[in-house]
């Protein structure tokens, strides 16, 4: 790791971290294939903020996360954290992927303490920093069971656990809630939000959900379809500590109503290409569109 954080207290904006693509295109040869995942972007995800990435399927949301992750590396351009250039993965950047990954062997405490008892921490200070981050996603009392004994929001819960206490510089969210019912959704949602407005990680987070997406985000990216660029940045201006009263706001309402317009064209294209994933997506959006009554 290249910062140091207290495990106990609010992080400061120092700890965090900054990526910076430029000129970055992902090109894919798939049986003699060509496929242009992304090209030419450009984009900031700034220190301290929750970016939140929209857009087809297909428009290279997951590309960009796997590329900061250092899982993949760019067929031309470059990423970089924090001014040095991604070259592998590393503990400072984390992923949250939508499907558990947690060991179903190992109990929440084993399992959250997994990455630290693999760099070789100190059992003293293991111990220490997994009852914290236990107490603070309410999962100390069930530190000793297995991910089968838990609901499906504790998993969640153990995961951002398991990444949290590493203090990354850059909570990577790949759809995290998804596959959650919708009061668990909910209940994810605002955990998370009340999660990040005490810690202030650095967040970029995908999700195909409007809502969601302006309820956690302080600043959303729409991509376009393939080839994935960032089409527009809409700063979301809504006050700190969030609620779900937000949701009825003419603000939020008008950051939604915006937003809509600009998926439904890239959802539109990627049906146009023969994208069958895209059917129910635009069908969605054009029901969602027509029942939002307040002007831009």
């Amino acid at each position: 790791m290249t910062h140091s954080a207290s495990s106990g207290g609010r992080h400061t904006a120092g700890d965090f971290g900054e990526v910076r693509f430029e000129g970055v295109s992902k090109i894919y040869d798939k049986e003699g294939e060509r496929l242009i995942a992304l090209e030419g972007l450009d984009f900031l995800v700034q220190k301290g903020q929750t970016t939140v990435l929209m857009g087809p399927t297909g428009c290279g949301k997951t590309v960009l996360i796997n590329l900061i992750a250092g899982y993949e590396e760019p067929t031309t351009g470059a990423v970089y954290l924090d001014g040095e250039p991604v070259r592998e993965p590393g503990c400072d950047r984390l992923v949250v992927f939508q499907e558990s990954a947690l060991f179903p062997w190992m109990t929440v405490h084993a399992n959250v303490t997994f990455g630290c008892q693999v760099q070789g921490m100190a059992e003293t200070e293991i111990k220490e920093k997994a009852k914290i981050i236990l107490k603070k996603v309410g999962l100390f009392d069930f530190r000793d069971k297995y991910p089968s004994q838990l609901s499906g929001g504790m998993q969640r819960r153990a995961e951002l656990a398991r990444a949290l206490i590493n203090d990354p510089k850059i909570m990577l969210m790949d759809e995290p809630f998804r596959g959650l019912d919708a009061m668990t959704r909910q209940l994810m949602q605002e955990f998370y939000v009340r999660l990040y407005e005490e810690e202030g990680h650095t967040n970029l987070f995908i999700t195909h959900e409007i809502d969601e997406a302006i309820f956690l985000a302080d600043r959303l990216a729409i991509m376009t379809f393939q080839p994935g660029k960032i089409k527009v940045e809409i700063e979301v201006d809504l006050p700190r500590p969030r609620s779900f009263k937000m949701m009825a706001t003419p603000q939020f309402m008008k950051i939604r109503a915006q937003a809509l317009d600009l998926l439904y064209e890239e959802a539109s294209k990627a049906l146009a290409a023969g994208r069958k994933s895209a059917f129910d997506l635009v069908g969605a959006l054009a029901t969602t569109k027509d029942s939002c009554q307040l002007p831009l």
